[in-house]
């Protein structure tokens, strides 16, 4: 009898703690799966932010009004601007192009991402960016804000702009071949055929003849530079005493300078070999000695030329005291066509940067618009060495 009451207690007390246990199961199980909720939730959130610490993109999160709440540290690497400095205020404060574009996207409340090419300035630096624009939105259907990310395409623009002028020196290739052609041959026997009645010319106006001539002799100069542009000569490469160069052209261009009252100031004492067509580096020289005396003409004054070492480059210095060039057209000079001369064709400078450029040098021009303009041209320099010595002894029939 004691059994059966025994086996009753407990089954009645079995009944009553199996719903407790099972609670207790369900609460163990909910708890896992929230725990591991968590976790996902950390570990989706630590990677989210090694993302935004360690792109180069810029990203930024902005309400829907374009007030800023989140910026990634790229801002603070390329800007070099305090991240408190960006956060809470508006996105439109740092951008100085198309930034009405951007505003008109986010007040029309977009369903999709938008793309934009946006000016960026933070502190003193302004990039061009390309960027995305896109919607956040929150389980009830509600916009909750937007995810800005911007790349730089500063190195993309310099392409493209290296490409366009690539093409435009192709097309001014093409554009001198025919022109060249056209041109050389009738010019030819025009000149030919002034000489022979040049006894004519004398006895009506001697004046006459010294014109004429001047001008044919002129074009033909110009087309000339053309045919240098449609068909560049070989380039013949010898290891040359630079310093040669620059003083031959000197001496062929006093006489001129002189005339005009300009007088060549020279500090060359440096004795420095580069690997180069002299030939074509004299025609450089003689473009911008011409450019400094065709600029001082009437006033006179000095072209001052200096060169000196740089690591393992040799640098080439030349200041004149003309009127200088405005600061917005220095970009344009060795273009095509463009000239800042009345009488100039914009072909001398187009040569001087394809000889510089083929040369693995380069060319800067400076101005502040007022007085005298300033070149700098640098070339590699190659070590002195024995057949350098014996191409220096042949200059002479090289130049």
């Amino acid at each position: 009898m004691a059994v059966l009451t025994l086996v009753s207690q407990y089954e009645t007390a079995l009944s009553a703690m199996l719903p407790a246990a099972a609670l207790l199961v369900c609460f163990i199980v909910m708890s896992r799966q929230y725990y591991s909720a968590v976790q996902s939730s950390i570990e989706a959130n630590k990677k989210y932010q090694l993302i935004a610490n360690n792109t180069d993109d810029l990203v930024l999160v902005i309400d829907p009004n374009g007030q800023i709440t989140f910026a990634s540290p790229s801002h603070a690497r390329l800007f070099h601007v305090s991240l408190e400095d960006i956060t809470g205020r508006e996105v439109f404060d740092f951008i100085e192009e198309h930034g009405e574009d951007l505003r008109k996207a986010i007040a029309a409340k977009p369903s999709v991402t938008s793309l934009h090419e946006l000016l960026f300035q933070f502190g003193d630096t302004s990039i061009p960016t390309e960027t995305q624009v896109s919607p956040v939105f929150r389980e009830d259907g509600e916009l909750d804000g937007f995810i800005v990310v911007s790349r730089d395409i500063s190195e993309r623009l310099r392409q493209q702009k290296y490409l366009i002028q690539t093409e435009k020196l192709a097309v001014a290739g093409q554009l001198a071949a025919g022109i060249a052609h056209e041109i050389r041959n009738p010019l030819t026997s025009v000149m030919g055929f002034l000489q022979l009645l040049r006894q004519e010319f004398d006895a009506v106006s001697p004046e006459a003849f010294r014109v004429v001539w001047s001008e044919l002799s002129r074009i033909s100069e110009i087309t000339g530079q053309l045919l240098l542009l449609a068909k560049p000569e070989p380039s013949l490469f010898v290891d040359f005493d630079l310093k040669l160069i620059i003083r031959d052209t000197i001496t062929l261009l006093e006489g001129q300078a002189h005339k005009d009252n300009v007088f060549f100031v020279a500090n060359l004492e440096e004795t420095v070999y580069i690997h180069c067509n002299p030939n074509q580096l004299k025609q450089v020289f003689v473009n911008l000695f011409k450019n400094s005396i065709e600029a001082m003409e009437g006033n006179g004054g000095n072209i001052y030329v200096k060169m000196s070492l740089s690591g393992n480059e040799v640098r080439v210095e030349i200041q004149d005291e003309g009127p200088g060039i405005p600061q917005h057209l220095i970009q344009s000079l060795g273009q095509p066509f463009y000239t800042t001369k009345e009488k100039g064709t914009g072909l001398g400078l187009m040569v001087v940067h394809n000889i510089v450029k083929e040369h693995k040098g380069s060319i800067r021009f400076d101005s502040d618009g007022s007085k005298g303009t300033h070149v700098m041209l640098t070339f590699p320099i190659v070590e002195t060495s024995s057949h350098s010595q014996a191409v220096h002894g042949e200059r002479s029939s090289t130049l």
